[in-house]
């Protein structure tokens, strides 16, 4: 869902479904592509809740705030993996 208060203001809330094709795949993260979940459990590998608000303060200058919590799903949870909290302050200057 995305709501635009005002036209230099968007506020943006999704979650993110994440499974994996089969229960035998493994869950890999980051470049070196290394597993990070057991071979074992359920598909669903968790679900990210995700909270973003932009504002474009000129036309070069834009400001962004996010947060995004992770829900493990099965997979994570067999692996004996935690939930997780994300949040970030960007900003962009284009010259």
């Amino acid at each position: 869902m995305t709501i635009k208060p005002i036209p230099s203001i968007t506020v943006m809330a999704v979650p993110d479904f994440l499974w994996r094709q089969a229960s035998a795949d493994g869950v890999y993260i980051g470049p070196s592509g290394s597993a990070f979940a057991a071979y074992s459990g359920g598909r669903a590998i968790g679900t990210d809740y995700n909270l973003e608000a932009s504002w474009q303060t000129t036309d070069p200058l834009s400001f962004r705030l996010f947060e995004t919590y992770f829900a493990r799903g099965k997979a994570f949870a067999a692996a004996g993996a935690k939930k997780g909290n994300d949040f970030g302050v960007m900003s962009n200057c284009r010259i």
